[in-house]
């Protein structure tokens, strides 16, 4: 038995025999309430037919196999290949229901993909288009169908779908990471049918690229969670290809070794488990490591393919597994994709996975390294109460750990993301917490870089005092170079003190350190910032509707979009945005404006000016 069936099985067999989902429904259960399983957190994927009377009306035929076919491939390959199952098929819709989001989406682009692929040789009259629909909630089910409020809103959203759409809503958003899951556009809030409050959803497409990924921290002092990866298996045994296991270990632990959130054993502590049985690896690591990152590969003439896991060590499950291919060359390059594609998988996974456990368990229950990784996630959700139960883990975490310098600077950071995203009513005493937190974690540990920053952002935003914001980011960034948020906050400062070269040079950077952020639309936004400053419109534009596209409601982006398009002379656009920004901010004149932005004669004066242009009252 493979290693991967043997944690499977285990993981079955420990599993509840009489879970609901898994036993047949008496058939006399009929309409019983009470011959519904409990209701168990799903996600529900609903896809339909573009225009299935017209298509079924002009061939008949053509349109009973194909749908037969399509379905029968999402039963037999799509849904399991995803760990989803079918729930019910109609004469053209389908409905299935997944354990996670990411692995919802992932089954959906290949249903729009295999849909795609069958519409080769056929006229327009006779393709089959897809729309999909895509949310998580709390659902009941018998052996033939789901039921509950959820499951009638996925099906509501999926009509907002255009000819292969994905569309989610942000309980499903809150869960995949734009660029790694696909690439996610923020389509605002949307009326539904028999719903009388509009729907905030997002589209979410195949990434056009994929980047690199390494998720920048903070410097931490608890008992942090520890990582051990073992050499890949080369499956040509013998072959003289063995030796890139070891070289992509290498490049995978040094890649971990730049996050703050993590241990990482060293390579020469797990090398020696490289031909161990897998009991033998279990046995020796799981009293120095949490998780465990293994994987398999083959190399051939054309180039090589494998495939890796991340396993929880206590519970010998599979949190997480991944693929990679590519040229054997990329693992003997300085900026080894491979290496950093697994590592932001990994991280991702990492994040999602605790952030479970925060949300279903009591926080003293809990250690220390899930409360802190779990924080920090729900902090850059978009749902407010995600947002805000992450301000009491930070406290329990800071009552538990007085010490930490990684908490005390998070929870800083926490007072300035609810200042900027509009939510304080106070921003004198948000400005006191945010210092307070910030110094008295550089008292605990001088020289941390993310500290450092955290307190030049407040200085920046909050105080409005540049030149020692700008001095802290110095500072910062030569303590840790690899410090993106210290690059980031640079970028806003740089611009402020009249440097836009700098500060878009900064921007980049920061960027390239933290790739797949879960705040990357302010990352881009305040390059966009930058580029202005810079006077290039052209190119502000670009992170401009990136960071648009992740956040419709962003104010920031959205009084830069009407800033760059007067100056780029479309007054048409700069007005629909303005009209957007308004509805966001209705408070917001002309006034308060030059007011916010006073110190900043760039803002106060150019910037003002266009604002005025697009029609924002005085």
């Amino acid at each position: 038995m493979t290693r991967r069936l043997a944690i499977r099985n285990m993981t079955h067999q420990n599993s509840d025999t009489t879970n609901p989902l898994t036993m047949p429904a008496s058939s006399d259960a009929g309409l019983d309430i009470e011959a519904l399983s409990p209701r168990q957190l799903r996600v529900v994927l609903v896809c339909d037919v573009v225009e299935s009377v017209r298509w079924m009306e002009h061939d008949e035929d053509n349109a009973i196999t194909r749908w037969s076919q399509f379905a029968a491939t999402v039963r037999s390959r799509i849904a399991p290949e995803h760990a989803g199952s079918v729930v019910k098929s109609t004469g053209d819709g389908l409905m299935l229901e997944f354990e996670s989001a990411p692995q919802a989406v992932a089954a959906a682009n290949a249903m729009q993909k295999l849909s795609a692929e069958g519409n080769a040789g056929f006229d327009a009259e006779r393709q089959l288009h897809l729309r999909i629909g895509i949310h998580q909630a709390q659902v009941r089910r018998d052996a033939h169908d789901l039921y509950g409020h959820g499951v009638n809103l996925a099906a509501r959203i999926s009509t907002l779908a255009g000819p292969g759409d994905i569309i989610v809503t942000p309980e499903v958003r809150d869960h995949l990471t734009d660029s790694l899951d696909g690439d996610i556009e923020d389509m605002g809030e949307c009326y539904l049918k028999h719903l009388s409050e509009p729907q905030r959803v997002y589209r979410v497409s195949v990434a056009s690229e994929q980047q690199s990924s390494l998720l920048t921290t903070t410097k931490e002092t608890l008992n942090l969670p520890c990582l051990a990866v073992i050499p890949f298996k080369c499956l040509d045994n013998g072959s003289p290809h063995e030796v890139l296991g070891e070289v992509l270990c290498g490049n995978i632990i040094a890649h971990l070794s730049k996050s703050k959130t993590i241990k990482v054993l060293s390579r020469l502590s797990t090398t020696p488990f490289k031909r161990h049985t897998w009991d033998a690896v279990l046995n020796g690591l799981s009293t120095h490591a949490q998780y465990i990152i293994s994987g398999t590969y083959l190399v051939r003439s054309n180039g090589f393919q494998g495939d890796f896991e991340l396993i929880d060590v206590a519970k010998q499950t599979i949190l997480h597994a991944g693929t990679f291919s590519g040229d054997a060359s990329v693992f003997f390059q300085i900026n080894d994709q491979i290496a950093t594609q697994i590592v932001g998988e990994i991280l991702a996974a990492l994040f999602k996975a605790e952030s479970q456990a925060v949300l279903c368990s009591p926080f003293p229950n809990l250690a220390s390294y899930q409360l802190l990784l779990g924080a920090i996630n729900l902090m850059y959700q978009s749902n407010r109460d995600g947002f805000m139960r992450s301000k009491a883990m930070l406290d329990h975490l800071i009552e538990r750990h007085p010490r930490s310098t990684a908490a005390l600077v998070w929870r800083a950071s926490w007072q300035i993301l609810n200042s900027t995203r509009g939510l304080a009513s106070d921003s004198k005493r948000e400005s006191g917490l945010a210092i307070n937190f910030a110094e008295r974690a550089l008292e605990l540990d001088p020289v941390n870089a993310t500290a450092m920053a955290t307190l030049a952002f407040v200085n920046c935003h909050l105080i409005g005092d540049f030149c020692v914001a700008d001095e802290l980011l110095t500072q910062a960034i030569a303590i840790e170079p690899n410090c993106a948020v210290a690059h980031l906050y640079s970028t806003t400062v740089k611009s402020f003190l009249n440097e836009p070269t700098a500060a878009v040079n900064a921007g980049r950077v920061a960027i390239s350190l933290s790739p797949y952020d879960p705040m990357s639309y302010y990352y881009h936004c305040l390059l966009f910032s930058a580029y202005l400053y810079d006077n290039n419109v052209e190119e502000a534009l670009v992170h401009g509707l990136k960071s648009y596209a992740l956040n419709r409601i962003y104010p920031a982006t959205l009084r830069l979009l009407t800033v760059a398009y007067v100056e780029k002379g479309d007054l048409l656009l700069a007005k629909q945005y303005l009209q957007q920004l308004r509805a966001v901010e209705p408070e917001l004149t002309l006034a308060r404006y030059r007011r916010r932005f006073e110190k900043v004669p760039v803002a106060s004066q150019r910037f003002a000016k266009a604002l005025m242009a697009a029609g924002l009252p005085n």
